[in-house]
C-alpha cells in the first residue's frame, strides 16, 4: 500500500517504502521501518523533525463498531511495546511526553480512533519519564 501510495524514499543506497520509522503490530512486536535518521512522510508538516511510529489496528468505533477489523482498543501488548519504545525514544532524544502527538492531531485523519486510550497513554508516559 505505501509503495503505491508513494512514500518510496532512499537514504544510504536502501529503499524504503514504508513512510514510518516503526510499526507496532498487535502482539507488541515492534518492527522498524524507515531508519531514524531518515526524513518520514507520516505527517506532512513534521516529517522532518518528527519520528513516526504506527500501531496496527482501527481503533475507531464508528469504522470498527463490532470489531472485525480487529480490536477496537489496542491489545495490552501492543500498549505495552508502544509505550516501551516511546519512553526510549524520549529518553535518546530528549522529548517530553508534551511532544507526542496523535495522528489526528497533526493531520487530517481520524487515526488513532476514539478506542485508542490517549489519556491513559499519556499519563503513563509522564509517570515512566517523571515528568509532571
Amino acid at each position: 500500500m505505501h509503495a503505491r501510495r508513494g512514500f518510496r524514499t532512499v537514504y544510504r543506497g536502501k529503499v524504503y517504502h514504508i513512510g514510518y520509522h516503526y510499526v507496532v503490530l498487535q502482539d507488541g512486536t515492534v518492527q522498524p521501518g524507515r531508519p531514524e535518521g531518515c526524513i518520514g512522510a507520516h505527517a506532512r508538516h513534521l516529517n522532518d523533525r518528527s519520528l513516526g511510529l504506527c500501531l496496527v489496528g482501527n481503533f475507531s468505533r464508528a469504522e470498527n463498531p463490532h470489531g472485525r477489523q480487529g480490536p477496537v482498543r489496542p491489545p495490552a501488548a501492543q500498549l505495552a511495546a508502544l509505550t516501551d519504545l516511546c519512553v526510549r525514544l524520549a529518553r535518546k532524544y530528549g522529548i517530553s511526553p508534551r511532544q507526542v502527538y496523535r495522528h489526528s492531531e497533526v493531520g487530517q485523519t481520524a487515526c488513532p480512533g476514539d478506542g485508542f486510550p490517549w489519556r491513559e497513554f499519556q499519563e503513563t508516559l509522564r509517570q515512566r519519564l517523571r515528568e509532571p
